[in-house]
């Protein structure tokens, strides 16, 4: 019946895969990397993921020490 399948299928997938909405990455800070080459990424100040690494020439540019 169409309540079985709703309650069997539908309600699954809504439960399991809830709708998240993208993320934009409005908004961002710069963190800095030290390894063998110190330089700075960029991460996302909403979800927190890395967006790209900030070329040092860049760094400087922006006042930021290396």
């Amino acid at each position: 019946s169409l309540k079985e399948y709703l309650i069997r299928e539908v309600h699954k997938h809504i439960i399991g895969n809830p709708f998240i909405p993208k993320c934009e990455h409005t908004e961002t800070h710069l963190e800095k990397s030290i390894g063998k080459i110190p330089r700075y990424k960029q991460i996302c100040a909403d979800c927190g993921k890395f967006i790209k690494w900030i070329p040092n020439s860049e760094a400087l540019v922006l006042g930021l020490d290396i």
